[in-house]
């Protein structure tokens, strides 16, 4: 998938939270990503990759388990959201990532749906960070197996 039409989902960020093309494409070129379409319409993506190969070291995470991949982001654009896809793309992410030999799961979930979303997969969640990054969203850390 060309990142460049990818970059829609970065507009659903608070400008401190969004990624330039070439931060985004390497983080998924050293991890795993998975682009969701809907009658032919880009609609969700998720992507991560090992702690170790992130640029900025993420708070709670482990960064030197190489079996552990810390999910950047997903996302479901906003007129594609309550349909139920945002388990879709998680389950079919998190079977990627498992068939790409990691067997743990890590990231901060910063929207209640997502919270949602992982708590169905089982994580344990247990950091909380208030004003993540600048924004008013708080930052659910957890972690799980994949």
């Amino acid at each position: 998938m060309p990142i460049r039409e990818t970059m829609c989902f970065e507009s659903v960020y608070e400008e401190c939270l969004r990624l330039s093309e070439g931060d985004k494409k390497r983080i998924i070129f050293d991890g795993v990503a998975a682009w969701m379409f809907v009658d032919g319409l880009l609609a969700g993506e998720s992507y991560g990759a090992t702690p170790a190969k992130l640029d900025a070291e993420m708070p709670d995470v482990p960064q030197n388990d190489s079996l552990c991949i810390y999910c950047y982001s997903s996302t479901v654009l906003p007129q594609f959201q309550g349909r139920g896809l945002g388990k879709v793309l998680v389950a079919y992410w998190n079977g990627l990532a498992r068939g790409s030999g990691f067997t743990k799961v890590a990231g901060h979930a910063t929207d209640p749906r997502i919270v949602a979303v992982r708590s169905f997969f089982g994580v344990r969640f247990g950091a909380v960070h208030q004003n993540w990054y600048g924004t008013t969203r708080t930052a659910h850390y957890y972690e799980g197996d994949l």
